[in-house]
């Protein structure tokens, strides 16, 4: 009578990391304390053709050994230690891996980046994920000079208070100025003092205005990180995002802020 199997000892064995059907066979010659490969089909609703496959390959891993009893291949488990020291070369070889594609990182990213001259460009749709590129903008860990086209009115509305807080007080701890060209408005003008209060100066916005009736729409565009530039409709029923990664048009970009900046009137 072929033996029970075990169903929790086989979930166990699967965190393991062995295969389902390397879990099933071994819990069987496990249990059993030996089988026959046609016990072990049987037990385990495994074709015979699969089951001699699995447990050649439990052998190789050390989890078994074979012995010729009554003509016939007999398979009895290895000491149960054996199941760890297959875990750790398994482990062996993983962080091998992770060091050799660590090691390869830089060449595979200049490939990806460089691959045909094109734009690396990422969509965001959704609060969630619109916040999460928004955020972007802090989560390069070094200091940039950030340049801004933006409704402030909107920005706030659309953050809210605490993650925009949390937003700047990132932007003060890691040193990240931002000119910003914002439209003529009264929020406009109280903005600075409402969001930015406790903040050091220095990373207060240096903002000048446009009329608001060329400003019109509820958005941002930013450049940041000295290649990207983030373009975020703050709509809460459609919120949007797109992040582009490229040179010239990071460039150009900025050319079109200078023009603008230049000709702006500064907040008063």
């Amino acid at each position: 009578m072929a033996t029970k199997i075990d169903e929790k000892l086989v979930e166990k064995l699967k965190r393991t990391g062995l295969t389902p059907s390397e879990s099933k066979v071994y819990a069987t010659v496990l249990a059993s304390h030996g089988a026959y490969p046609s016990t072990i089909a049987d037990t385990t609703g495994i074709n015979r053709s699969s089951v001699y496959k699995t447990l050649t390959t439990l052998e190789i891993r050390g989890l078994v050994s074979v012995i010729e009893k009554g003509k016939k291949l007999y398979y009895q488990a290895e000491k149960p230690q054996k199941l760890l020291r297959a875990t750790e070369y398994q482990r062996e070889i993983a962080d091998e891996a992770y060091a050799r594609a660590k090691e390869i990182l830089p060449e595979l990213d200049s490939m990806f980046q460089g691959g045909n001259n094109k734009p690396n460009v990422a969509f965001y749709e959704g609060y969630d994920r619109v916040v999460e590129a928004y955020m972007t903008h802090v989560d390069v860990k070094k200091r940039y000079d950030m340049r801004c086209f933006a409704s402030t009115i909107d920005l706030k509305s659309f953050l809210g208070y605490k993650k925009f807080r949390k937003y700047i007080k990132t932007k003060e701890r890691i040193g990240i100025p931002v000119r910003m060209v914002a439209p003529q408005g009264e929020y406009t003008t109280k903005f600075p003092k409402e969001m930015f209060n406790g903040i050091k100066k220095s990373i207060w916005p240096d903002i000048r205005t446009v009329s608001k009736e060329l400003f019109t729409f509820p958005a941002e565009i930013t450049l940041y990180d000295n290649t990207k530039v983030s373009i975020v409709k703050f709509e809460k029923e459609n919120p949007v995002a797109v992040i582009i990664t490229d040179q010239t048009i990071y460039d150009m970009m900025g050319m079109l802020f200078e023009l603008i900046w230049k000709h702006a009137k500064p907040l008063t």
